[in-house]
């Protein structure tokens, strides 16, 4: 324990306590995870105590799990049991703040990729031509209203006619693509923003109710059997 980060993010902090709770569920167990956790600025005892409370035997973290979080700090089981190093509130703050440094370095990489694609994205849609009416994943799925999709070629797979969906922000702005081949095979376009993205299959502001499906085809189909507005989340964590 002494080789694990206490100010560690929330994932791998509740980990080491369910890899604790796993050997020690009572009162020991908790007293051993608690201590561990105190030098964290972020440290809480009646959080700490109230997640404790919500571990359950045979959850699937085992004891194995903190060994190999150890190792991974740079603890190594050879018999010598390495002299650990000391946590020092000042230590624990220096590596909260590169944790910090690389997070927002990963943020601004991510935000660059997003705004790439975004043009990109506008590029293409700019540059497509037709509708959905003749495409075969269309026809195939019986003609169903799939809103203001466009139609043209998919570079980004080699494909010479493709569905095009706009994603949108909820605040209007295109941020990527989804492309449907012939086939129904579908592909995001590379670098695009996933998260927190929709596509509306007409307008739903003057609607009390909005139908709100993971993809375009079951939107449409919900959208044309009920008369409501849909919108497609592109994906489940979207929901």
């Amino acid at each position: 324990l002494n080789y694990i980060d206490p100010s560690c993010d929330r994932g791998q902090w509740v980990k080491v306590g369910q890899a604790i709770h796993s050997e020690w569920p009572d009162d020991n167990g908790l007293a051993l995870w608690d201590g561990w956790s105190k030098p964290a600025s972020n440290y809480r005892e009646k959080e700490t105590r109230s997640v404790w409370g919500g571990f359950k035997q045979g959850g699937g973290v085992t004891i194995a799990a903190l060994y190999g979080i150890a190792r991974d700090a740079g603890w190594r089981d050879n018999g010598d049991y390495p002299e650990a190093p000391i946590l020092t509130p000042e230590e624990i703050e220096r590596r909260r703040a590169e944790r910090e440094r690389l997070e927002q370095e990963a943020k601004a990489e991510e935000d660059r990729k997003h705004a790439a694609a975004a043009k990109r994205a506008t590029e293409i849609l700019a540059a497509a031509i037709g509708n959905a009416a003749g495409h075969a994943y269309f026809e195939r799925k019986g003609g169903i209203s799939f809103g203001n999709v466009k139609r043209g070629k998919w570079e980004q797979n080699g494909w010479d006619d493709a569905l095009l969906v706009p994603i949108y922000t909820a605040t209007q702005q295109i941020v990527g693509v989804e492309a449907i081949s012939p086939d129904g095979e579908k592909r995001g376009l590379s670098g695009c923003q996933r998260k927190d993205v929709l596509f509306p299959l007409k307008s739903f502001k003057s609607s009390n109710v909005v139908l709100v499906a993971e993809g375009i085809s079951t939107a449409a189909a919900g959208m044309d059997a009920s008369t409501y507005p849909a919108v497609c989340a592109f994906g489940k964590s979207n929901l």
